[in-house]
């Protein structure tokens, strides 16, 4: 019997180490996930964890701001972070000879971050610049917006940058105690995929995150599903309106409901070929952008329908959108689209197979989300199986929730737009 890839370590502090072992590939990816984001924080200081995201980069005890930019830039790799609304990741992509200088920086930049306030008051200018963009975006407003009322009051319903006020609040104080959070009590991943050796890998981990003292996982913020509902619509210097209306449903940890949502999803609105795309683009031509979303939360998945259209036509495209729900959730897909949407799917996958970085954010994201990895092969089997009464149970059960949400962003001198039909689809 082949030997699984994957490969499975816990560290004496709790720290999780995985690889995938890729003995064909010249490079490796390597990302270290906390699991913190914009969804645990406290709202007074809302984009805490993207802030310590940026400032981290400034300097450490080891590395000047000069030395974290150059090191693995000048070996031809890459060095980045993000953050999302459940984790910060520190991230790099290198060749394989590289490996111990990726690592050694990801684990300095969480370790022994200077946090010094020169550098902090610098970064706030920086971030709220980065804030302000978003002033600029009609689609972003939108979504964060609907995100608020959604979630309302939940920690998915706050921005991942925070806004001008509550990252005002923040300081070296407010971000020391973060980072001591971290060290003390944030669950950790270390993931890799490539030409990597597992166990010198949890070898250097142990070692360059001894300062991270414990782990406790019964603290990671899980969060219930949406339960604001209702319309609001934003008046902004605009010339064309951005609608996004959505709702959320808990996760039941059955991978098949999944699996069935994201392919309703898909032939819904997730693709150029998909029923909305088809209707309100290509047929009637009353949006440019135009598409549904399924973001997946630990405890929750929601589902948003997206589009821009000009004011003149919010009447026609409500009444559009209303019609395709009530045909899909009628009749149904068919056989073919099923057929179609699955390997479409399958081959998305296959093409992103190549790439180190796909592995280990693969890994890392299963492994964060469930505790287990699903090789692509049972992924397949898992696929096939679903049927098109599944899917379409799937996409029942998300119209049935009374938690249906719609924002909009209109022209100042825009008509209201009558949500009524859109929010309730028993």
């Amino acid at each position: 019997m082949r030997k699984s890839p994957i490969d499975i370590s816990e560290l004496s502090n709790g720290v999780i180490v995985a690889s995938e072992h890729i003995p064909t590939a010249r490079s490796v990816s390597i990302g270290l996930w906390i699991e913190v984001g914009s969804g645990s924080e406290d709202p007074n200081y809302n984009g805490i964890s993207h802030f310590f995201e940026h400032v981290v980069f400034k300097g450490t005890t080891k590395r000047s701001v000069l030395q974290l930019a150059s090191e693995i830039e000048e070996t031809g790799g890459r060095l980045n972070a993000y953050t999302s609304r459940e984790h910060t990741c520190f991230y790099a992509r290198v060749i394989h000879e590289e490996l111990p200088l990726a690592l050694d920086t990801l684990c300095d930049l969480v370790c022994n971050p200077l946090l010094r306030s020169s550098d902090i008051a610098k970064e706030r200018k920086v971030i709220n610049e980065e804030i302000r963009s978003y002033f600029d975006v009609p689609e972003e407003i939108a979504y964060d917006a609907f995100s608020m009322r959604h979630f309302n009051g939940q920690g998915l319903a706050y921005p991942i940058a925070g806004d001008l006020s509550s990252v005002s609040k923040i300081g070296a104080k407010q971000l020391r105690s973060h980072h001591k959070f971290i060290l003390e009590q944030a669950p950790v991943w270390v993931v890799a995929a490539g030409n990597v050796d597992h166990q010198w890998l949890v070898q250097q981990t142990e070692e360059l995150l001894a300062t991270k003292t414990s782990t406790h996982r019964s603290g990671v913020v899980k969060h219930t599903y949406g339960k604001g509902k209702g319309a609001e619509q934003l008046r902004r210097d605009v010339k064309q309106s951005n609608i996004v209306i959505g709702a959320s449903v808990p996760c039941s940890g059955d991978e098949s409901k999944r699996a069935a949502l994201g392919l309703f999803n898909r032939m819904f609105g997730g693709a150029s070929s998909s029923r909305l795309f088809q209707s309100i683009r290509e047929k009637h031509g009353l949006a440019y952008s135009v598409y549904s979303a399924l973001d997946s939360y630990r405890s929750c998945r929601a589902f948003t329908i997206n589009l821009g259209t000009n004011p003149l036509r919010h009447e026609k495209v409500v009444h559009l959108l209303r019609k395709e729900i009530d045909r899909t959730l009628k009749e149904g897909f068919s056989e073919d689209e099923l057929a179609r949407s699955k390997k479409a799917l399958l081959g998305s996958l296959k093409l992103r197979w190549d790439s180190p970085s796909f592995h280990s954010n693969r890994l890392a994201g299963q492994l964060i989300r469930k505790g287990s990895w699903t090789s692509l092969s049972e992924f397949e089997t898992l696929l096939y199986k679903i049927t098109l009464d599944d899917v379409l149970a799937a996409g029942n059960e998300l119209f049935a929730y009374d938690n249906w949400t719609a924002v909009a962003v209109i022209p100042e001198e825009s008509d209201d737009i009558d949500f009524s039909s859109l929010l309730s689809f028993k």
